[in-house]
């Protein structure tokens, strides 16, 4: 037996893979823009906060294939549904790594 979401609800859906999309490319444009920004002159720990905010926009993205198949699939729609929550809960503990490890980085580059 297998659960279908009805059509309001996978709007709902169909909108949160939209805002996630946007989001991610977003935060890789400003990433992008922040390497760009960060070589002249070139400051290391800068283009370290580029290429986090870089991936943290990967990881946002990463969910969003699912979300949309919710929406124009059938019968598997709470398989799809683990699916983005599992790629979203994977994604969060990257990013919560991520940025810790930045903030190490950053409290040494103040002391050093």
């Amino acid at each position: 037996m297998s659960y279908e979401f009805t059509p309001e609800e996978e709007k709902e859906f169909t909108e949160l893979s939209r805002i996630l999309t946007l989001l991610a490319v977003l935060f890789v444009l400003y990433g992008v823009f922040g390497i760009f920004f960060s070589l002249n002159p070139p400051d290391i720990l800068s283009i370290l906060y580029s290429i986090a905010i870089i991936l943290a926009g990967i990881f946002f993205y990463l969910p969003t294939d699912n979300l949309r198949l919710i929406a124009s699939t059938e019968g598997n729609d709470i398989k799809e549904l683990m699916q983005a929550f599992k790629e979203m809960n994977t994604g969060w503990d990257y990013i919560i790594v991520l940025f810790g490890i930045l903030c190490v980085i950053t409290l040494i580059s103040i002391f050093v």
